[in-house]
């Protein structure tokens, strides 16, 4: 799972330029077909749905890494809930919590506006494909009876990404998968003492083809209890200070929002 959060954190680059005229028209259409996927988010209040990250990457002299992490979000306005294996974090107007269970370890944070921005995860780094990087993919939209798939395929070695697919419901606008093919070296631990330098040299150079697949379902829309999103269900404020609520009362906590 570690290596699945390391691969998302790490998808994001900044660079400018224009595309010519026969592509634009693609990316025109993208943009609008995108615009419209945000609204069916941006005009729901109560919103929860399934999640599952599936990273994996080509076989080479016997090394393939496949690894799967499922969890799931809750949505009510500004108000969120995210769970993903072991870890868990919450969101409100004042205060955001990350609950590692196996590390026994709570978090505190300042809320961040862009975290989850109209319930879609990673909707930052789908706007910087449109905003910074159009110049490194060939931009395609094709439609299905059921499902519309916004493809970015990279020019050239510079590409973050050999393929970015965003594949959206046309019933209701809601994203199906998002897709990521990209290159990187092995997953193995590099640092492993245990590890021959010769193995290590090796494993070095080699360039790996990988995989990043992110599935949604179960979307509903029913009503959820501002209850969830109360910090008391993680915390408690005991003479002027951050405690553990009675049910984690073996954690450890670490505040790292800014003094005011």
């Amino acid at each position: 799972m570690n290596k699945i959060k390391t691969t998302i954190s790490a998808f994001f680059i900044s660079i400018i330029a224009m595309q010519p005229y026969h592509a634009q028209a693609q990316i025109d259409v993208a943009k609008n077909d995108l615009a419209e996927v945000y609204k069916s988010y941006d005009r729901i209040k109560y919103l929860s749905f399934d999640v599952a990250y599936l990273y994996s990457s080509d076989t080479l002299n016997g090394d393939f890494t496949h690894s799967e992490v499922k969890g799931s979000y809750q949505i009510n306005g500004r108000n969120t809930l995210y769970k993903l294996g072991d870890i868990t974090f919450m969101q409100n107007d004042s205060i955001l919590i990350g609950v590692y269970t196996l590390k026994k370890l709570i978090i505190l944070g300042d809320p961040q506006t862009s975290a989850l921005k109209g319930g879609i995860p990673m909707r930052d780094q789908m706007d910087s494909l449109f905003k910074m990087q159009e110049q490194y993919y060939d931009v395609t939209v094709s439609s299905k009876s059921k499902y519309t798939t916004i493809s970015f395929k990279g020019l050239e070695s510079t590409a973050q990404f050999i393929k970015y697919e965003i594949v959206y419901d046309n019933n209701t606008n809601f994203i199906k998968k998002l897709e990521h093919s990209f290159r990187g070296i092995t997953d193995k631990d590099l640092t492993d003492p245990s590890m021959e330098d010769s193995t290590r040299h090796r494993l070095a150079k080699e360039i790996r083809l990988k995989k990043l697949t992110i599935s949604f379902s179960n979307y509903s829309h029913a009503k959820i209890d501002k209850e969830n999103f109360d910090e008391k269900n993680y915390i408690a404020y005991d003479n002027k200070m951050y405690k553990p609520a009675v049910k984690y009362s073996d954690y450890k906590i670490y505040d790292t929002r800014k003094k005011k």
